[in-house]
Order: structure tokens, then C-alpha cells, then sequence
């Protein structure tokens, strides 16, 4: 369409500086009057092909960049659940050999993770444009980003812990294969010490130098005993295996709830329009699911905390910790509740707003629009009326939507003066437009009726008239 309008642009100049000469010198002409008034209609049909072709082209352009964000986030989706389905089935080898091979594996598949980054971090860098440039698609676009993000955090945070239990099955498999080789060393010089031949008084020098060595070969294995002992003991008490879980989870709760408690704290949404609700909504009903999955947690963690803590020292310590948490927890849900309630009774009056500018910038006009014309003969005052009496039907027929949005609005300024809200004088002041409009709109529909009634028995009066003149 573009190399359309280029083809013609020379066409449109040519005829413009044509017409320009034409009616030069002519200007009281009335037919080059004309001429120059079509040359200003051309001129205004051109600068409007302008304008529409650049609309078109925001719009599409818009549309582009929407689907190539869902494009680029679709290819993402496959590589999150990728991720998620090797890390949903992990195991954990009971060999040395094993453990370290699933280790290794298990370190390589990060280095895909992190390789991949960089496309994910493409889609939201792609998604935030479209978001800055106030795309038309900005809701999808921001809920697809919150997808995109939490489910790279939550596979990065089930890496990190896959990671450390695979660590930890390392270490207890190198602890097991020693003690192992220990215990057959042991089951081995056990049978050379229960050897009876040693009795016999046969070659007792030769067999005294035997002992003497097997003595030595205990000795210098003590140390191996000792070390294997030693490293049972330190695997016992800095890697039980609840102990991780209930730390890791500890400290991410408490980050979580921190931030959440930074976010409640930090005051009330500017919520600018009603398309800035929608998103804040959703991304309040999201910040709702994380902490119905945080609840979930904190029971969890309670009953690790009771099953398996018991006979640990710091018992108490982390009864008490996780006793505070779960005190901060419930301490959320309120603020939390009250942030919701104004996020909704926002984004009601931006929908009153919505739907009350419908009425008073569309309806209401395009209405009165109608009821203008008066017409000049029998035929047209006949189908004026008709119109008019089609417009009544409609102003009837919307009268339940004038009184829907009338009554919201007075229940809305009503729990706003209560509250002391700003927006309450606003929602009175609009709301006493909107009535005016109406009521003037159906007076206006009603004296019409009567100047056409009128109009009509004129116009029949004169067709009669001329009906009985001679000819």
C-alpha cells in the first residue's frame, strides 16, 4: 500500500501545481472558485490517506511485535519444560561411580540452563519494549512475562537443590564404597587371624615374621580406620538430610516475605486507567497463588521441622524460627486482603469511567446527531418521522443502561465520600453530565416530534393546495 501511495504521490503534485497555475490571477473566477475548492479537497483527501496509512501501520506494527513476543515466548515454553521434566526425574545413584556420573550430567544440563538465558532474557527484553511502547496487547504481554519469569526462578531454584542432594549422594557414596573396602580389608585380616596353622611350633621364626608384618599392615591401616570414622561422623551432623530443606526453605521464606512485606508497605497504587487495573489485578492474583503455595510450605516445613528435629540441639532454635515466620505469615494476609479491595474498587470507577465516557462521547452525541434534520417536503417530514419515532424506540431501549450506569455511580461516590476519597466529587460531577445529557437528549427527541407533527401539516397543506389550483 505504501508503494501505492509513492506510485501516486508525483500524480497528486503534478495535478496540485497544475490547478495552482490554472486558477492563479482567477480568484473571483466562480468557476476557477470551484476549481480551487476541489484542489483543497484533494489536499485534505491526501493528508488523510497520510494519516490512516500511519495508523494502519502503528496498528500492525503492534500486532508484529505481539506475535513475535508469543513466537519467541512459545519457543521458551518448550525449553522451561524441558527443564522441568529433567529435573522432575532425578536420580540418585547408589554407586560411587554412579553418583558422580549423575553429578557430572547433572552439571552439564545447568550449563544448558544457563546457556540458555540468554533467550529467555531476549523474551522479556522483547516483551518489556512492547510494554514501554504502551503496546495494545500489554496485558497478555505482562502475564506471559510473569509466566516466563516465576517458571525460570522455580527451575532455578530446583537446579540449585537437585545440585546440592546430588552433592550430598556423592559424598554419602564415597563414605559407603569406604567403608566398603574397609570392612572387606577387615573380614580379609580377620581369616589371617584366625589362621590355626599359626599354633603349629613348625617354622614358628617364619610365621612370627608373618604375624609381625600383619601387625604392621593393622597399624598403618589405623589411620584409614580412623579417617573413615571421622568422615561418617562430620557426614552425620553437617548433612543430615532435612537440615538442608528446612534451612534453604527458612531463608527463602523469609526473603519472600520480606519482599512481599516491602511491597504491601510501600503505599497504594497509582492506578492510572483501567487497563493499568486489569495488570494489577492480575498480578495481585499471582502474588495470591504464591502465597497459597507458601502456606503449603509452611505446613511442610512445620512437620519437618516436628518429625525430624527432635533429637537435634538446635530444636528448639528452629521451632522458634519457623514459629516467627508462620507469625509474620498470618501477620500478611490482612494488608494483603485490604490491597486487593482497593486494587478492585479501582479498577471499578476506571470501569465506571469507561463505560460512563461510552455514554456521554459515543451515545449521547451520535444521538443528538440524529434528531437535527427537519426536512423541506411531505415525503421527507415522513421519513424523518419515522426516524424519529426509531430513535425514541432506541433512547427507550438504552434507558436500562443509562439507569445501570447512573446507579453505580451513585453507590461508587457514595462509599467514596465515606472513605474521603478524592475521585467522589469527580464521580458526582460526571454523573450529574451524564444525567443532563440524557434529559436533554429526550427533550430534544420529544420537541422534534412536535416540530415535525407540525411540519408535516404544512407540508400537507401545501400539497393539497397545490393539488387545487387550476392548471
Amino acid at each position: 500500500m505504501r508503494e501505492d501511495i509513492n506510485n501516486h504521490e508525483e500524480d497528486y503534485h503534478r495535478i496540485r501545481d497544475t490547478g495552482a497555475q490554472v486558477i492563479q490571477g482567477q480568484e473571483e473566477d466562480p468557476q476557477y472558485q470551484q476549481l480551487e475548492q476541489r484542489l483543497n479537497g484533494m489536499d485534505r483527501g491526501w493528508y488523510e490517506l497520510q494519516k490512516i496509512w500511519d495508523s494502519r501501520k502503528n496498528f500492525l506494527d503492534q500486532c508484529l511485535g505481539f506475535q513475535q513476543v508469543m513466537r519467541d515466548g512459545k519457543a521458551v515454553d518448550a525449553i522451561l519444560n524441558n527443564q522441568e521434566y529433567t529435573l522432575a526425574h532425578i536420580d540418585q545413584p547408589d554407586t560411587l561411580a554412579g553418583a558422580e556420573k549423575a553429578l557430572k550430567k547433572h552439571e552439564d544440563f545447568v550449563s544448558t540452563m544457563e546457556a540458555n538465558e540468554d533467550k529467555i532474557d531476549g523474551v522479556l527484553q522483547g516483551g518489556q519494549r512492547l510494554l514501554d511502547n504502551n503496546n495494545m496487547y500489554s496485558g497478555k504481554v505482562q502475564e506471559k512475562m510473569e509466566a516466563i519469569r516465576d517458571r525460570n526462578r522455580k527451575n532455578k531454584r530446583r537446579a540449585e537443590e537437585v545440585s546440592e542432594k546430588l552433592r550430598d549422594n556423592r559424598d554419602l557414596q564415597h563414605f559407603l564404597q569406604n567403608t566398603q573396602d574397609l570392612t572387606v580389608w577387615i573380614n580379609e585380616k580377620m581369616l589371617t587371624a584366625q589362621d590355626t596353622s599359626y599354633d603349629e611350633a613348625r617354622n614358628l621364626h617364619s610365621k612370627w615374621l608373618k604375624h609381625q608384618a600383619f601387625m604392621a599392615e593393622l597399624a598403618s591401616n589405623k589411620d584409614w580406620l580412623n579417617k573413615v570414622d571421622q568422615e561418617g561422623q562430620e557426614l552425620m551432623e553437617s548433612k543430615p538430610e532435612f537440615e538442608p530443606i528446612v534451612r534453604g526453605t527458612l531463608t527463602d521464606m523469609k526473603k519472600w516475605l520480606k519482599e512481599l512485606q516491602q511491597q504491601l508497605q510501600s503505599g497504594e497504587e497509582d492506578v492510572k486507567d483501567l487497563t493499568n487495573a486489569n495488570i494489577l489485578l492480575k498480578k495481585h492474583q499471582m502474588t495470591e497463588n504464591q502465597v497459597r503455595d507458601r502456606a503449603r510450605e509452611m505446613d511442610e516445613l512445620q512437620e519437618a521441622v516436628r518429625k525430624h528435629g527432635g533429637s537435634r540441639e538446635d530444636q528448639p532454635e528452629l521451632e522458634a524460627e519457623q514459629q516467627a515466620l508462620q507469625s509474620e505469615f498470618q501477620l500478611l494476609l490482612t494488608p494483603l486482603d485490604q490491597r486487593k479491595g482497593r486494587l478492585e474498587a479501582a479498577k471499578a470507577v476506571h470501569q465506571f469511567y469507561r463505560d460512563l465516557a461510552d455514554e456521554l462521547v459515543r451515545w449521547v452525541p451520535d444521538a443528538l446527531g440524529k434528531s437535527q434534520e427537519h426536512g423541506h417536503n411531505l415525503q421527507t417530514v415522513q421519513m424523518l418521522l419515522k426516524k424519529n419515532q426509531t430513535l425514541q424506540r432506541e433512547i427507550e431501549g438504552h434507558q436500562p443502561r443509562i439507569n445501570e450506569v447512573s446507579e453505580r455511580g451513585r453507590r461508587m461516590a457514595s462509599a467514596a465520600g465515606a472513605e474521603a476519597r478524592p475521585e467522589a466529587e469527580r464521580i458526582v460531577e460526571q454523573l450529574q453530565e451524564l444525567e443532563e445529557a440524557w434529559a436533554r437528549l429526550q427533550e430534544e427527541t420529544a420537541e422534534r416530534r412536535r416540530r415535525l407533527n407540525g411540519s408535516e401539516l404544512a407540508q400537507q397543506y401545501y400539497n393539497d393546495a397545490g393539488e387545487a389550483e387550476p392548471g
